[in-house]
């Protein structure tokens, strides 16, 4: 496994890990911006994580990830994580890394931050892919255009599965599309290292991609990924 090269530091109380050395005035937006609370996320299929949008002096735009948690715990905890090794935002962090050494299409990881001890809070920052839609938005808007996306979408999981890394939670709405058509995957914050067969690797994608296909009522044409 290839080491993420990481710059650490703490901050206001914040705890960072950045791929980018990050300057002060930088480091004193950021602590800014975590310290507001962000407006909750209601686009279709992209998840319970909040994405703000921020322009940094080293980086220029990039996407602020709130983590929050899911499930009947996030009734009363949606914003902390027991810390228990590396924090989640780490992994996603380090997981999107290997993914793009892999040639996986994703957007490149800028840092983690974390705040607190045993209980903490998280983000992630990565580059900001805009303008976007998600492929699960354009399924609906243009299903004959998404369904031409879908080979360079199995291109790319075809590289997770060659890297041995899989995506858990890989869906429509967690693959970013641009103007161009170039497609990104995205929430890399439940992946891990897969030891078992190829095949069931394929199987498991497969599997995870057509369930949401029908639950979420997108075009059958959709639902089978030409993986091999």
């Amino acid at each position: 496994m290839i080491p993420v090269p990481v710059h650490t530091r703490l901050h206001r109380g914040f705890s960072i890990g950045s791929t980018v050395a990050l300057g002060t005035a930088t480091l004193n937006l950021l602590a800014d911006l975590l310290e507001t609370k962000p407006e909750k996320q209601t686009r279709l299929l992209e998840g319970r994580a909040t994405v703000r949008i921020i322009t940094l002096g080293e980086t220029g735009p990039v996407a602020v990830k709130t983590c929050l948690r899911g499930g009947w715990i996030s009734r009363f905890n949606p914003h902390y994580y027991v810390r228990w090794g590396k924090t989640r935002c780490q992994r996603e962090l380090e997981f999107l890394f290997h993914a793009r050494t892999a040639g996986v299409q994703s957007p490149v990881p800028m840092a983690y931050i974390t705040r607190g001890n045993a209980l903490y809070q998280a983000w992630l920052i990565t580059q900001a892919i805009t303008p976007h839609t998600t492929f699960a938005a354009l399924s609906l808007s243009h299903p004959e255009k998404a369904l031409d996306l879908l080979p360079e979408i199995s291109r790319n999981i075809t590289l997770l599965v060659e890297a041995g890394i899989f995506h858990v939670d890989l869906h429509p709405g967690n693959i970013l599309v641009t103007p161009g058509d170039g497609i990104y995957i995205i929430d890399f914050d439940k992946a891990l290292f897969f030891n078992g067969p190829r095949k069931k690797l394929i199987q498991k994608y497969k599997d995870r991609w057509s369930r949401a296909v029908f639950k979420y009522r997108l075009s059958a044409s959709l639902s089978e990924l030409p993986l091999k």
